[in-house]
């Protein structure tokens, strides 16, 4: 992989994976994981262990290293087993942000009475995400019971008037 090969050369902050074909919401994010200098690897990947710590990303034989890898639930089975999510398309900016085009907040787990945090990410049409006038939510959690909607409340409750919603589940 050609694209592999010039990340390696080059100091990248974090590492980001896909498995699924991208959508144009995932080009649109990839877009700007080139502007930020970081790196984006699709495709067939599995994550590249040292000391029992991932620290990079190996495809087609070759092993891209970094500091901070992101990646879909899946490729770490043995640490989230199901993963509820939620993705909002709204009118307006998330309220209480000072109108930010985008917003990124974590929910302690203890705070929530969870076993696990809650994260909420709002991007916008300024991010070229979205059409004109429109924001893009997601709020995602490890689900810790049958009815992972239900656990995404008090994230879905920081966003306001929500135009439509989707939910996935996924193990």
């Amino acid at each position: 992989m050609a694209a592999l090969s010039i990340i390696k050369e080059r100091c990248t902050k974090f590492l980001l994976l896909t498995w699924k074909p991208l959508s144009l919401l995932s080009w649109a994010f990839l877009r700007n994981v080139v502007l930020a200098s970081s790196s984006f690897i699709g495709g067939q990947s599995n994550l590249h262990y040292e000391e029992g710590k991932v620290c990079g990303v190996t495809s087609e034989g070759e092993t891209a290293k970094c500091k901070k890898v992101v990646c879909d639930p899946s490729y770490l089975p043995n640490k989230v087993r199901k993963v509820g999510r939620a993705i909002c398309i709204m009118s307006h900016p998330i309220p209480n942000t000072n109108d930010s085009h985008s917003v990124q907040v974590i929910l302690p787990q203890k705070q929530l009475g969870r076993k696990s945090d809650m994260y909420l990410f709002c991007c916008s049409y300024s991010h070229n995400v979205a059409p004109k006038g429109k924001f893009i939510s997601f709020v995602s959690t490890e689900a810790e019971s049958d009815q992972p909607e239900v656990e995404l409340k008090p994230g879905l409750d920081l966003l306001g008037p929500v135009d439509e919603i989707f939910y996935d589940v996924f193990d």
